[in-house]
């Protein structure tokens, strides 16, 4: 289990290195093929969606972790008719990380090092999201993301057809908008869903996904 400092830090800072977009048309007699890439490299977020995800309900599948070899031990200590103080574990969650200092094992020393105790994953992933004791840190991601922002598809429609309805030119399309997460470094959510116009940048909680949206354009010259 960690040890939670009272000392305030700074956990990241929401600002990107850089933006990125990348965009080509394509064209074949009268057909027109466009997309545009936005890409947002660099800077934090902090996913309390994440936090309470791991925590409180165990719905994401890092808790999975440990969970069937702990029941398993906790099976074998009640056959065994033995206290959960005398017990050791034989399966867990296996933390990374090490012995904090005065830690012994059997009478010996062990701080400092590997940690070797299995706990209950339950209790690991609830010490992030004790309410009002927090921890935050593992739940602050790389804010960057790759995204197929914008695809269309277009067609000209033959000036001789236009021409019967007294028309210079006319084209439709369809456009798509938000189409595909190519890159995320914040899992289980959309790393752009928490942005807005408030002075909450770089914290995000039950934030609604990013809507794709597919539309059809019709444009006509008279």
């Amino acid at each position: 289990m960690y040890t939670r400092s009272d000392t305030t830090m700074v956990l990241g800072n929401i600002n990107p290195k850089f933006l990125l977009g990348i965009s080509n048309e394509l064209q074949y007699k009268s057909v027109s093929l466009s997309f545009l890439i936005d890409m947002k490299i660099g800077g934090d977020i902090y996913s309390a969606s994440n936090m309470y995800a791991h925590g409180y309900s165990g719905t994401v599948i890092e808790t999975l972790s440990g969970r069937e070899e702990w029941y398993a031990s906790e099976d074998a200590r009640i056959a065994a008719g033995i206290d959960e103080s005398d017990w050791i574990a034989t399966g867990g969650y296996l933390a990374d990380g090490v012995y904090e200092d005065g830690s012994e094992s059997n009478g010996v020393s062990v701080e400092g090092k590997t940690n070797e105790t299995y706990v209950n994953p339950e209790n690991y992933w609830g010490q992030f999201s004790n309410w009002g004791n927090e921890i935050h840190e593992p739940h602050v991601y790389d804010a960057s993301y790759v995204k197929l922002r914008e695809v269309s598809l277009g067609y000209q429609i033959p000036k001789k057809i236009v021409k019967k309805v007294k028309l210079v030119s006319a084209s439709v399309s369809i456009v798509g908008r938000n189409l595909w997460l190519i890159y995320s470094g914040t899992p289980n959510i959309d790393p752009e869903a928490a942005y807005n116009n408030g002075n909450g940048q770089g914290v995000e909680y039950g934030a609604y996904p990013i809507a794709r949206s597919i539309g059809f354009n019709i444009n006509a010259t008279f």
